[in-house]
């Protein structure tokens, strides 16, 4: 009888909870990898539901939200064009276009190989309401990681890169107003302007009736 054979079943829950914590320590750093596969302003809903599974609440509200575990995710859909929706803060892309997604940590997560404080294009900032906590963010790649002092990753934000600004609508907005404006002040010039060449100075009227031609 082999003496190892009652401890069989013990290797085998060991290996099974080293699994299972594996996964679960794994898990927020897969889902956020996945988000590389969303194009922000291109992608829409249905593209996320393949991604992501079911969302908590099903509707088609502007906001999604995905539980895994110790992570949410929320996901922000466009309500429509600048034209459409005419909102300053909005983004001029099609209704139900992923605009931004938000990873929130309940457990921070180890960042690893990871160093925000080296890598190029990250800025620091001191979270006002936090005494704990540093955002770094880089614009150009429309990212943002909240860190604990303890240098856990509390929180990733995917939102349009710098390069995308353009689509704002508050610069959206802006360009169509300034065109208007030109545009107005063409139309008055050339009124003007019009005008200015069927007038004839009541003196020069009178002088020409008095002359002799």
């Amino acid at each position: 009888m082999n003496p190892f054979s009652n401890r069989q079943p013990i290797f085998l829950y060991a290996m099974i909870f080293a699994l299972c914590v594996s996964t679960v320590f794994s898990q927020p750093q897969k889902l956020v990898e996945k988000a590389s596969s969303i194009t922000l302003l291109s992608s829409n809903r249905d593209d996320i539901h393949r991604l992501y599974g079911t969302p908590a609440i099903l509707n088609d509200s502007p906001q999604e939200i995905f539980e895994f575990g110790h992570t949410t995710l929320y996901v922000h859909y466009s309500l429509g064009t600048c034209a459409e929706t005419k909102h300053p803060n909005g983004w001029d892309v099609q209704r139900e276009t992923v605009i931004s997604m938000f990873f929130d940590f309940t457990k921070p997560i180890e960042v690893g190989a990871l160093d925000l404080t080296t890598k190029k294009g990250f800025v620091k900032f001191r979270i006002r309401d936090s005494v704990d906590a540093w955002s770094f963010e880089n614009d150009e790649l429309g990212i943002r990681y909240v860190l604990k002092t303890n240098g856990k990753i509390e929180s990733v934000s995917i939102y349009p890169k710098k390069s995308e600004d353009s689509r704002h609508c508050d610069a959206v907005l802006r360009k169509v107003l300034s065109t208007l404006e030109s545009n107005r002040f063409q139309a008055s010039r050339s009124s003007i302007s019009a005008s200015d060449e069927k007038f004839v100075p009541p003196c020069l009227i009178r002088l020409s009736n008095n002359q002799n031609f």
